[in-house]
Order: structure tokens, then C-alpha cells, then sequence
């Protein structure tokens, strides 16, 4: 392990302090402790240089994943949404089904044959519910696919 510089200015007599200018001729152990120093401190630089690159690639990596994490919260975001409001449809279907008041829901299935189209209606909604949710299980799998490959 090298001395610091202030140990070794110390050391030496007052007419070679100066041993720090690269021009001088003496060809003692002071004249050769600048280029010792120099290439201590060119390998320190390149190696931080070194790190500071490994550090960057890391952390452009994680940068570029959190991205596509945060991309896909966002679409399963808005499919979550769209499913609660498919569900809230439903409801306020079954809702308005159910204001109708037993002979009026005879009436209507005995003249004018409705309640066919509503359970039509309401049985579309169920099949675009299960399609929903079968897209939103395909999702998840897709995504832990992927965070099993990084």
C-alpha cells in the first residue's frame, strides 16, 4: 500500500518538495513517485469510469423494465375499470328487471314477448363478462411469464 502524498512531502528535504513537477531529472525515489501516483490515479479514474458505466447499464435496465411494469399496471388499470363498469351495467339491469312487478312481467312476456330479449340481452353481457375476464387472466399470465424471464 502507497503513502499519501502529505506523508511523503514530509519525508523529503525542502529542495525536493518539488518533486510534483513532472519535469524534473532526478532519477531518485522522489522523481519516480510522480509516475507511480500518475498511474495509481489513471487506474483509480478508469476504474470508477468503469463502475459509473456498470452502474448506468444497470440502471437504464431497471428504468426500462419499471417502464413496461408500470405500462402494464396501466393497461390492466383500465381493463379493471371497463370490467367494473360492465358489472355496473349488469346490475343496473337486473336492477330495472326487478322493478317490474310480476303481472307486469307476465303481461309483457304473454303480449309482447320482451322478456325473451332481456334475458338475450342480459346473457350477452355475461358472455362479454367471461370474455373480459378470460383477457384479464391471459394478461396476468402474460405478465408473470415475462417478469419470469428478467
Amino acid at each position: 500500500m502507497m503513502p499519501d502524498l502529505q506523508s511523503i512531502s514530509e519525508w523529503l528535504p525542502p529542495q525536493q518538495n518539488s518533486m510534483f513537477n513532472l519535469g524534473s531529472t532526478n532519477t531518485s525515489f522522489a522523481s519516480a513517485l510522480p509516475d507511480c501516483i500518475g498511474l495509481r490515479r489513471r487506474a483509480e479514474l478508469l476504474f470508477r469510469l468503469r463502475t459509473r458505466s456498470l452502474e448506468r447499464q444497470t440502471l437504464l435496465i431497471a428504468i426500462s423494465i419499471l417502464k413496461k411494469k408500470f405500462c402494464i399496471l396501466i393497461v390492466l388499470f383500465l381493463i379493471l375499470r371497463f370490467n367494473v363498469k360492465i358489472n355496473q351495467e349488469i346490475i343496473t339491469q337486473r336492477q330495472k328487471m326487478t322493478h317490474f312487478s310480476i303481472l307486469k312481467q307476465l303481461w309483457l312476456a304473454k303480449y309482447f314477448r320482451v322478456t325473451d330479449a332481456i334475458q338475450n340481452q342480459v346473457q350477452m353481457q355475461k358472455s362479454t363478462f367471461i370474455i373480459l375476464n378470460v383477457v384479464i387472466i391471459s394478461i396476468t399470465f402474460i405478465i408473470h411469464h415475462a417478469e419470469a424471464i428478467y
